[in-house]
């Protein structure tokens, strides 16, 4: 398998996927050790190419794994120190933003009031599970990817013409922008810990903000008031900072984490 991953400045990333060994072995060294990759580049696109000026040249091996645990007393794990997975589908930076974002506010709480410790220990819940989501996913794409059998071509071919359908497509962005969980339109169930739509908001005195996501940039909890509803009771009882606002997106309150997702 080869990858052409263009910079935009003239230059590509070249990437090499061997489904069998190198005859010769070995792993490339200095950027002008080009020999064991100019062979593979060879052998998968049968025509006699060679690499040219060439900045950088690597041998990586796919890792799978991930810490038991995201939290040990003081000591909280996120990104690649709590998780490391194959490349395919490019969820790395995603999960790790996603981690950032949802440790990010809950530290905050937690240093702010000591009584809010154990937000740390529902985020290394909630990520671990999102952790696991992710190298299911990247995993099985690699598999997809990488199986050199002949039933693996025929999956492979099945299965781009199955994404090209409008549903799969959108489900399978959904999962590789880290988004597995759905916000709910109007009159739906909302799960607690989906990711929450930009609604738009309605401005009043107290808050002018037009969009959710304008909102959550105050860094607080934003609950989601009705124009025709009840307030959501638990933002009667919330210790930690919060912002009500107006919307007709939703025929039911909800209260949106810092992190844009659902409480």
């Amino acid at each position: 398998m080869v990858l052409l991953l263009p910079f935009g400045d003239g230059r590509w990333r070249l990437v090499l996927y061997p489904y069998r060994q190198l005859a010769t072995g070995g792993t490339p060294g200095a950027a002008d050790d080009t020999g064991p990759a100019e062979e593979l580049l060879r052998r998968i696109t049968g025509r006699d190419l060679a690499l040219g000026e060439v900045e950088w040249i690597s041998h990586y091996r796919c890792e799978h794994r991930h810490a038991a645990r995201y939290r040990h007393h003081r000591v909280v794990l996120a990104g690649d120190a709590a998780h490391v997975h194959p490349p395919t589908g490019g969820q790395g930076l995603n999960t790790g933003i996603a981690d950032a974002m949802s440790l990010g506010w809950r530290l905050a709480a937690a240093v702010a009031d000591p009584a809010h410790d154990r937000l740390l220990d529902a985020y290394a819940e909630e990520r671990r599970r999102a952790a696991c989501r992710v190298m299911r996913l990247t995993g099985a794409m690699l598999r997809f990817n990488a199986t050199p059998a002949l039933w693996g071509h025929a999956l492979r071919v099945a299965g781009l013409g199955v994404a090209r359908l409008p549903p799969v497509r959108r489900r399978l962005a959904a999962a590789l922008a880290g988004l597995p969980g759905s916000g709910a339109s109007t009159g739906a169930r909302v799960r607690s810990g989906a990711r929450a739509p930009d609604v738009p908001l309605l401005p009043t005195p107290r808050s002018p903000h037009r969009r959710l996501f304008e909102a959550l940039r105050t860094g607080h909890h934003v609950h989601l008031l009705p124009v025709c509803g009840t307030p959501d009771p638990r933002a009667a009882t919330s210790a930690l900072p919060l912002l009500t606002v107006r919307t007709d997106a939703y025929r039911q309150a909800h209260v949106v984490r810092p992190d844009g997702h659902f409480l």
